[in-house]
């Protein structure tokens, strides 16, 4: 079975990839050719007395951080009190409590607590990474649909919103970006039940031949899709991830491309290269999964279209060491080194064929993308 991906000849794709499509494979004229921390930002609250503040600081070395934090209060007559000060070395994240002399109390939760007592700072509870979140337009308006399921958006392309089931308004969350195989809008790795309360999900159906993506119609697709749920629920601008099985895999390789300004991560399942040659608006990490029996969309049969060829382009694009990756779980995954901001995973199981791997990939794709 093979996959239709249409795109345009523009000057960065060198590729042109065919129409049409059966069942959920990508395909392209040339694809599969028989032959071929450190933290900051302490939050001080003060239970008595007034105001409490707070100072911290924090220097790493050798992947320790050593913190001293100072907590002090302000009573109701204005006198200043100063509370305990600790210094320690950055272990485990747990709360911690410290209580001035004026009996003020200033409760600082973070990612690394000094085995003398003293804290650094808090890491927004909406994501997993170090970067504070920034919402979207979306933050503070009201959920305007059911929560903990699919809710069609309308319009003439046909697009859903999954909100978590205690989805909070105020919460800037991570959004991914579901794009589905061949053969239906719903053909997508199912990342939503791996995120759970910890992120806003949203798919969409391509217009390509046997409901395939088609670049042609569909980057613009893309675009309407993300502003639409930034601007309908409260999305944080820098996670934004992708997911993509077979021919959302395709888009996703010309996406961390031409929208490498838009997207922090993405995953991919049995894809393969439609990135072309081209200047890219900016780079992005991706862990890519392809099972080596895959005979529809082959990882490598010396073809520059195949799945091997996105993956390469990225390592050269983020700056990863060559031929550097180490085993990492899940198995049989391997983490490229050097990469910085941007790492690249791959998984090529030796059987599985054209198949999304729903035994792990939803599971690999979330914590991936958790990393940031």
């Amino acid at each position: 079975m093979k996959c239709a991906f249409r795109v345009p000849l523009l000057s960065f794709l060198a590729l042109s990839l065919g129409g049409g499509c059966s069942d959920d494979t990508a395909t392209t004229t040339m694809d599969n050719a028989a032959a071929g921390s450190t933290t900051s930002g302490v939050t001080g609250t003060a239970s008595t007395g007034g105001a409490a503040s707070t100072t911290a600081s924090t220097t790493t070395t050798d992947g320790a951080a050593t913190i001293t934090s100072t907590a002090s209060t302000t009573n109701a007559s204005g006198t200043s009190t100063t509370g305990a000060t600790a210094t320690g070395t950055a272990t485990t994240g747990e709360p911690v409590t410290s209580t001035g002399t004026g009996g003020g109390t200033t409760t600082m939760t973070t990612g690394a607590t000094g085995a003398g007592g003293a804290t650094s700072s808090t890491t927004d509870a909406s994501t997993t990474g170090s970067v504070p979140p920034t919402g979207s337009s979306g933050c503070g308006v009201p959920a305007s649909q059911e929560l903990g399921e699919w809710v069609s958006q309308g319009g003439e392309r046909e697009w859903a919103i999954y909100l978590p089931e205690n989805y909070d308004p105020e919460r800037a969350y991570p959004l991914v970006v579901q794009l589905h195989g061949c053969t239906s809008g719903t053909n997508n790795v199912p990342v939503e039940r791996e995120s759970g309360e910890d992120a806003i999900h949203v798919r969409g159906t391509g217009s390509g031949g046997n409901t395939c993506w088609d670049y042609q119609a569909d980057l613009p697709f893309f675009d309407t899709m993300v502003d639409g749920v930034k601007q309908a629920a409260c999305v944080d601008e820098d996670r934004v991830f992708a997911a993509g099985y077979s021919s959302g895999a395709w888009f996703i390789s010309l996406l961390a491309c031409v929208r490498g300004d838009v997207l922090r991560a993405a995953g991919t399942v049995a894809g393969g290269n439609a990135r072309g040659n081209g200047a890219c608006t900016g780079s992005i990490a991706q862990i890519f999964i392809h099972a080596l029996d895959d005979t529809e969309n082959y990882w490598d049969n010396g073809q520059g279209s195949n799945h091997i060829n996105a993956m390469r382009a990225l390592v050269e694009a983020n700056g990863c060491t060559p031929d550097s990756a180490v085993p990492e779980p899940p198995e049989p995954c391997e983490r490229y080194q050097g990469c910085g901001e941007n790492p690249v995973k791959v998984c090529n199981p030796a059987t599985g064929g054209h198949s999304r791997r729903d035994d792990y990939a939803a599971a690999a794709f979330w914590e991936f993308f958790s990393e940031f």
